[in-house]
């Protein structure tokens, strides 16, 4: 009997990933700042965020008013949210969304992991796409992690006892220095605790689509 082999064919494509280089220390010093900034403004305003273990995230910067400047009206960031719109029409086109509308970044903020550090449980309301790109990330300092969509309808199936203990409704997407990630904004994802030695740097960035 011949021995067949069997391979998983995902019809629905959710998450996409690409690379670009963000030459990121030569403006490292302009996104610590910036994180000192969200880490002063969280602390004095008792804000809450899904950062854990000490992390900081500067979207609780947002909507300070029209001097603020999010991190994609920055310089540094220009060339990559200028590339970033043919990799974004590509996953719209492979979402079979509406071909015909406009999109546009409506916000975006920056992570920082040190070590011990995570983002727990989450998903980007009111928006289409969520990004993120990967700005340093050292060896052994957390993957992204998505929800299985199906968790709520797999209530009758008939799952191993140890399904949940184990994790398997998350699984795990391998992710590098210069990744970029585009995945529904609706998806739950959360990130694996940074257990490096070293401060881990994200961006991330929500695009909205008008019709």
């Amino acid at each position: 009997m011949n021995e067949q082999k069997i391979r998983a064919e995902n019809p629905f494509p959710l998450v996409f990933k690409t690379k670009y280089d963000f030459h990121f220390e030569d403006f490292r010093p302009r996104v610590e700042e910036h994180i000192a900034e969200a880490k002063e403004y969280t602390e004095r305003n008792k804000r809450v965020t899904p950062e854990g273990g000490g992390g900081i995230s500067s979207v609780v910067l947002l909507r300070q008013g029209q001097e603020y400047k999010p991190p994609h009206m920055w310089k540094e960031f220009g060339n990559f949210t200028s590339w970033l719109q043919t990799f974004a029409n590509t996953v719209w086109h492979a979402w079979d969304f509406e071909p015909g509308a406009q999109k546009m970044i409506s916000e975006s903020w920056i992570n920082s992991h040190p070590p011990g550090a995570w983002t727990s449980e989450h998903h980007h309301h009111n928006v289409h796409m969520a990004v993120v790109g990967y700005l340093h990330v050292p060896e052994m300092s957390g993957e992204l992690m998505v929800k299985n969509p199906m968790s709520m309808y797999q209530h009758g199936l008939p799952l191993s006892s140890d399904y949940s203990l184990k994790h398997k409704e998350w699984k795990t997407i391998s992710v590098e220095t210069n990744d970029v990630v585009i995945l529904p904004a609706w998806l739950d994802h959360m990130t694996q605790i940074n257990d490096s030695e070293e401060d881990r740097f994200c961006i991330s960035l929500n695009v909205k689509g008008f019709y």
